[in-house]
């Protein structure tokens, strides 16, 4: 599954907002109204198509989070066989996931670290 930008700024803003358990797909725009001025990162506007299901709000990580509710959201038996399919046939439904979240806060700028890795990685063939 896919996420929009819509869903996953609305996913990290209810899981800062601290919601927890399901939450119906419906429901959580009005919980967590977000605002959508200028058309998709796709360029394109795309009508807000809400499917039935729930997303699930039960992860601390922020990255975890958005990849509970990409592969099942609330339907932990959908999330469980998304998971369980085994090689090769998971590249087909999920391939390398990599969820990176960045967000600032107000006037703790000085007080950002940046990390960086100093010994160099060499590949081996």
């Amino acid at each position: 599954m896919t996420l929009s930008s819509e869903e996953v700024v609305s996913l990290v803003g209810g899981h800062l907002a601290g919601l927890k358990g399901n939450v119906s797909k419906s429901d959580l725009p009005t919980l967590v109204p977000t605002s959508s001025g200028s058309p998709t990162v796709e360029g394109k506007d795309k009508k807000k198509q809400v499917d039935s299901g729930s997303w699930a709000f039960t992860d601390d990580n922020i990255s975890a989070h958005l990849i509970r509710n990409a592969f099942g959201g609330g339907d932990e038996k959908h999330l469980r066989k998304m998971l369980s399919i085994p090689a090769p046939y998971s590249r087909r439904y999920r391939d390398d996931i990599t969820v990176t979240v960045v967000w600032w806060e107000e006037g703790k700028e000085e007080s950002a670290k940046v990390t960086s890795f100093t010994d160099k990685v060499k590949a081996k063939l």
